[in-house]
This record gives C-alpha cells, structure tokens and sequence, in this order.
C-alpha cells in the first residue's frame, strides 16, 4: 500500500467550488476510488441537479487531497490497482461548514428549451421535434433507472442509513418529470391547428388575455406562504 503523498496533486492545489463538496459528500458516506464514484454519480439523482464531466470530478477529487480533505492509497480492487480517496477529519469539518452555509438558488441550463423559446426562426417540424425529443430523453433516463434497479436491487439501498435523504430529492424530482411530460402533450396539442410557428390560429385578443392569466398565477405562488 502506498501512502506517499503525490507531490503532483498537493503542487497544483485550486480554489475548492460547490462540485468539490459534492464529492466530499460522497466520500463521507464511504471511501472511493475515482473511477467508481465517477460511475456512482453517473447513475445518483445527483445528476439531475448537478451534471458535470468525468474529466472534472478526477481533477476535484485530486483537489480535495491538495487541501488536505482526503486521504489517497493504492488498494487491489479486484484484480486492478486503484487510488481510493477518503475523507479526513479537517474534510468532515469543512463539509459540516459548507451544508450550513447559505446556497445559491436554483439555475436550470436546458439547450432544448432555449431551442423552443426561438423557434419563431425555425419551422413548425423543427418544433416538434424538439418536443418530441424531450419525451424521449426523459422516458429513456426514467427507463434506464428502472432497468438499472430492476437488475440491481441493492443498488437502491447502497447507503441505508441515508435514504431518508435521498427520499427528499426523489420526491421533487420525479414529479418534475412528470410535469415536463405533461407539458410536451399540452404543447403538441397547443400547436397542433398552427400554420407555422410565426403564427397561431388564436385571435389577438385571446393571445393577450394569456398575460394577465400567467400574471395571477405567478401571484397565486407568492401568495401562498405570505
């Protein structure tokens, strides 16, 4: 076992982000090697609020080693050597510091979206098929989990002592997609009778009664917790 420190990581220490402290969560549950907590998030609901490339969470988790918030040795994980991270006591502090601290709101980055909000400049077929293929992105990410879970019972159970937590973001996010889902068939229908996208078969006056309609629910939310 090799417990060195790698001069190379603690040489090129950065300033840690919000993604270090999500690894740093990970490795409070459990010791990791960077591969298999790579492929750990790939299949978490984390990936639903907080996507990032592989390349990026191997030079975050290095980062964490360069501030001294995790551990590296070289262990025999089957039949390959791997460098397996774990948390130190001054990385459990930090994370108990970072939980606490005030976050910043919600930001949704969605290209398809963007794609929709144009496409006055695109045809009616470009439309749909943006619409269609965001049913389709959905039904495949919820099928994937399910045949993942199917295959893998335990999978769902990997960290027992946490899935009261997990529960919580469950209970947001498969409504959401529930909700998009719903959406794309009320848009489809929406646009159905339209000659193109620069233009409905909705009268000007109709068009204009939808602000006020969107106004009084936006009010109908802040209301609610007044």
């Amino acid at each position: 076992m090799n417990t060195t420190p790698d001069w190379s990581i603690v040489s090129t220490m950065k300033k840690l982000t919000s993604t270090s402290y999500v690894l740093l969560g990970q490795l409070a549950a459990q010791s990791w090697s960077a591969y298999d907590l790579t492929k750990h998030l790939k299949r978490s609901n984390l990936r639903d609020f907080w996507p990032r490339a592989e390349s990026h969470i191997y030079d975050e988790i290095k980062n964490l080693v360069a501030h001294d918030f995790s551990t590296v040795e070289d262990k025999a994980i089957g039949k390959r050597q791997r460098s397996v991270y774990s948390i130190t006591r001054k990385g459990r502090s930090a994370l108990k510091k970072w939980v606490a601290e005030p976050a910043r709101g919600r930001i949704v980055e969605w290209e398809q979206l963007i794609k929709i909000s144009y496409a006055d400049y695109g045809s009616k077929d470009d439309l749909l098929q943006q619409i269609s293929d965001i049913r389709k992105d959905i039904i495949s990410r919820v099928q994937g989990d399910v045949d993942l879970l199917d295959a893998t019972p335990a999978l769902g159970k990997t960290f027992p002592h946490r899935l009261h937590i997990g529960t919580l973001n469950s209970a947001l996010i498969i409504p959401q997609l529930e909700a998009i889902l719903d959406w794309t068939d009320w848009v489809e229908a929406e646009i159905a009778s339209w000659p193109n996208t620069r233009q409905s078969v909705e009268s000007d006056e109709t068009i204009s009664n939808h602000l006020p309609t969107t106004i009084a629910s936006m009010k109908k939310i802040i209301s609610r917790y007044d």
